[in-house]
């Protein structure tokens, strides 16, 4: 599988799945863009969706350092078996991660694709 491939499994990915739950309510700031950040984990079972709060950690908020400490721990975890991590901005060009960004509003992480 190329790159280009997989940009594109990822782009139809995105589009195909709606937003549920707590992600579909992103808090929003006076700019109008998300306060929250959302790590997305695509596995056989779907996605799986965790949510931070960059600002609320930054101000000392003990649940939200939690979270975010607990969404850097799963992105490591997954990375080192093998997924690979996209930032996804709307308007934006995805751009392949190699370490965690609290301040990315959306992460979508792909599992280790094996060919035969």
């Amino acid at each position: 599988m190329t790159l280009a491939s997989l940009h594109d499994q990822l782009l139809a990915v995105n589009a195909a799945i709606p937003p549920q739950g707590p992600a579909s309510n992103l808090d929003i700031d006076e700019e109008g863009e998300t306060t929250m950040g959302m790590l997305r984990i695509i596995s056989h079972r779907g996605d799986d969706r965790l949510l931070w709060n960059e600002q609320d950690a930054l101000a000392g908020d003990a649940e939200a350092i939690a979270a975010l400490r607990e969404v850097e721990r799963i992105f490591a975890q997954e990375r080192a078996r093998g997924a690979t991590a996209f930032r996804v901005e709307p308007g934006k060009s995805i751009e392949r991660l190699g370490q965690f960004d609290p301040q990315a509003s959306q992460i979508i992480m792909v599992p280790r694709v094996v060919g035969g």
